[in-house]
């Protein structure tokens, strides 16, 4: 059975979620995570979306994102396959970096508790790796 359809609109708010293939490190290092930010934000002048906030650990990211003027399908594309070809030719490798679709769907409700995102210090987990975390209204 197949996924069922995302609900997408003009205006609509989302947590999205992003992991690797199958959950593996996609962020090999700090300028892999520092190339998918400038991805983002070269998206969101070109695509006109708002990005509230941002979460990006080893193997996956969240974003809070506002769409505008292109649904949430085209926002991701870009910023994904810019990501993997850049990914793939640092790493020399081929292939998919992310799993299956995007994760996120518009939901009011949750929206409010997300703009005080309680992030998890990985150290505290146990995990040695470094989250890059940042709340904005842009």
């Amino acid at each position: 059975m197949g996924r069922r359809p995302r609900i997408e609109y003009e205006g609509a708010v989302y947590h999205v979620i992003q992991r690797g293939n199958n959950k593996e490190h996609i962020f090999a290092d700090d300028l892999d995570k520092e190339y998918l930010l400038r991805q983002m934000d070269e998206c969101r002048r070109s695509l006109g979306f708002r990005l509230f906030g941002y979460v990006v650990m080893g193997n996956h990211y969240h974003l809070l994102l506002k769409t505008e003027r292109k649904p949430l399908n085209k926002i991701m594309h870009r910023i994904n396959g810019n990501f993997a070809r850049y990914f793939n030719m640092k790493h020399q490798r081929s292939g998919t970096c992310f799993s299956g679709t995007v994760q996120g769907d518009p939901s009011p409700g949750r929206t409010l508790s997300l703009r005080r995102p309680q992030v998890h210090s990985p150290q505290s987990r146990g995990g040695g790796d470094i989250a890059y975390r940042n709340r904005l209204c842009v």
